[in-house]
Formats: structure tokens, sequence, C-alpha cells
């Protein structure tokens, strides 16, 4: 059977899905966050349609790298043999992954990673189970998190560098922190009912405060089925998940032309009868 074709061009669409979900990522622990500078380039061409999982591997393990002491690799080697080379993992930009050093450690940064794996070999590896007060994340055994003393703006919790028995916790007569969620005023009180605490989007509706809590309560969603994400998926219990093909009765299908060279065909919707 012939697929239905639904004609969606996938490059613009794809280049924002992109950068929100590879660009920007955080580390466990205090928050980190890493901006890998490289990814307009990718998008330069639209020959381009799939980011090279190399480049992609060698941003991560550099940004993990860092959590294990290694600073970035400074500098470019002045010999033209070793440039051929390519540069190390901990380079302060990102590679293109296919040189012969792009996925070795430089002896500075085996040197660095050594020593911190030395002093901490019988723990950094293992998952402590314990809350850290100033992540800014609310975590169990805290009552609040507004991080550490240069970064706390709250009235209403101690801040990290406070005392183990008051650190991470409401100050007296204090209902609540804006730590704990967007519905806490930031004199420490719930915000009223029906406040908005989270905004619509394409599947559900927008989030309203309870009078009784911190969190934002769980929006409700929209009608299943509801196309979203430039109508080529629908929504499914909240959720933009399902393909724009179950709409119509239809069965989604990889798009090829008759002679399977047209690569753009892989960029867009089809559909075919079930």
């Amino acid at each position: 059977i012939r697929p239905f074709f639904l004609g969606w061009d996938c490059f613009e669409p794809f280049e924002a899905a992109f950068k929100l979900h590879f660009g920007w990522f955080k580390l466990t622990g205090t928050i980190e966050v890493h901006y890998m500078e490289n990814i307009p380039e990718m998008f330069s061409s639209k020959k381009m349609f799939l980011y090279d999982r190399r480049k992609k591997d060698m941003n991560i393990l550099d940004a993990k790298v860092h959590d294990s002491g290694s600073e970035c690799t400074p500098g470019e080697s002045k010999s033209q043999d070793k440039k051929e080379r390519g540069n190390y993992i901990m380079y302060a930009r990102a590679t293109s992954g296919d040189k012969l050093n792009n996925n070795k450690f430089s002896v500075c940064s085996i040197k660095n990673i050594s020593q911190v794996l030395e002093k901490k070999r019988g723990s950094c590896f293992v998952e402590s189970g314990q809350p850290i007060c100033g992540n800014g994340l609310v975590e169990p055994g805290e009552e609040c998190d507004c991080g550490y003393s240069d970064q706390c703006k709250d009235e209403c919790c101690y801040d990290a560098n406070q005392p183990d028995n008051r650190k991470c916790k409401l100050k007296p007569n204090k209902v609540c922190s804006p730590s704990q969620g967007p519905c806490c005023t930031a004199e420490c009180s719930y915000k009223s009912r029906n406040e908005k605490c989270r905004e619509e989007s394409e599947c559900a509706h927008q989030g309203m405060c309870n009078g009784a809590s911190a969190q934002c309560p769980t929006s409700d969603p929209k009608a299943n089925f509801t196309a979203c994400h430039g109508d080529t998926q629908v929504c499914l219990n909240g959720g933009c998940s399902g393909s724009i093909c179950e709409k119509y009765g239809l069965e989604v299908c990889t798009c090829a032309s008759v002679d399977g060279k047209d690569e753009t065909e892989l960029c867009h919707v089809c559909c075919m009868e079930k």
C-alpha cells in the first residue's frame, strides 16, 4: 500500500528540538549547566539532518570529565603532525570525533583525573543516597533548599551555610518557601486558589495553585488526538506523544522515495492504511 504523505519538512522543528534536548543538560549534585558552542554550525547546511553521534558523545564526555577533576586542555599544538591527529577529549571546543586523538585523554588530563580518583575512589561512583543541601532541589529530609548564602534570596528558608540543625529548613512561623514550588509567595505563604502556576501547553491546560501547597498541581490534559508539534503528532493523556496518523485511523510508516535516494523523504511524516 502506498503511504499516505503528510508533507512535513522536519528540519526547522528538528533544529529547535535538538537545541533544547542536547544543547543544555544538568549534572547531578550541585547543578552545573554546559552549553555546546558548536551546535549552530551543525545546521548550517540542510544536508545534515542527523547530528553526528560521535560529536555529541564527545561533548557529553567532556562535561562529565570536568566533574572528575580535569580542566579543558588549553591551546593547539604548533606541530603540523600533531594537528593532523586532532585535539584530545578535554579540548575547550567541541571536536569532530573522527581524528586519532579525539577519543583520547592527554597526559595532563590523565594526571588530574587520577588525583581525584585516588582521593575519592571508594565513593565517587557510588550514589550517596543522601540529600545535598545547597543544590536548589528539595530532596527527602529537607524542608526547603534555597542554595548557599551567596545565592539564597529566600526569606523563608535557612541557606546551606547554616549549622546542620538549621540548614535547608523553614524559618520559624514560615508556611512555605518558593524553593518548594511556584505556589509559594516571597512572603512565605501559599498563593491563592486558582492563581496560575504553569503555562498552557499544546496538550495540557494551564496549571492552577490549590491554595494548600507550594507545588503546582498536575495540569488537566487536553482531549486526546488534539493536534500538536506542528500538526505532526497528537496529544495522548496530556503529552504530545502520538503520531498524527492515529487521528485519521492510519498507521505511521517510514517515508521513502521510489528509488530510495531522496534523503529529504526521511524528514516527512507518512501514514498508511492499517
